[in-house]
């Protein structure tokens, strides 16, 4: 998202929690007074709308992963979403399935990130296959969770199988372990 030529541009965590309808009436109307006089804020702001649209798109299609804030998930449920979630910490072993009425499947994955800007995160198939790859997530101040979304229709096509993630921090040789996470799959379930 774009905010150059304003000196005071409003931050995308602002953008994302106007988008879920999170913001407080005096910090919303703040924000809306801004972006009538700022272009490049009003810019801004409608590049996140057009990517909440994406979002909810990708989320029907069946084509969607991405690791999200809390405002996106909260957004999600309320347009509807049934979102299943697994929470781990590093070391953590958890059973885990996909329902046929499920839309969205989170892990939410817990780790110490004092001192990290940003962080990789891999998950790879009990074969070796890697899943996913996400490389320079950012990690804010006191962040102390990634929540790792990803459509329940693509779980779905994953047959009963062994899921590892790795979370690292750093690159080649100075490649640090925050933790690593296993999901016991036993594939999809129907509750009919």
């Amino acid at each position: 998202m774009t905010t150059s030529g304003c000196a005071q541009p409003i931050s995308s965590a602002d953008v994302f929690e106007y988008w879920a309808g999170e913001l407080d009436a005096p910090h919303e109307a703040r924000l809306e007074d801004h972006v009538f006089t700022c272009a490049a804020c009003a810019a801004t702001l409608a590049e996140g709308e057009a990517l909440a649209s994406g979002v909810r798109r990708l989320v029907r299609s069946g084509t969607f992963h991405a690791l999200v804030t809390d405002t996106v998930l909260n957004r999600l449920a309320r347009d509807g979403a049934r979102i299943r979630t697994y929470v781990l910490s590093p070391g953590d072993v958890v059973p885990c399935a996909v329902w046929d009425d499920d839309d969205v499947v989170v892990t939410r994955l817990r780790a110490d990130f004092s001192g990290v800007d940003d962080v990789s995160v891999v998950a790879t198939l009990a074969t070796g296959e890697e899943l996913t790859r996400n490389e320079r997530v950012a990690v804010g101040p006191g962040q102390h969770e990634l929540i790792d979304a990803i459509s329940a229709a693509l779980v779905r096509q994953l047959p009963a199988t062994t899921v590892r993630l790795r979370v690292t921090a750093g690159r080649g040789r100075g490649e640090r372990l925050l933790g690593e996470y296993t999901l016991t799959h036993a594939g999809s379930l129907s509750r009919g």
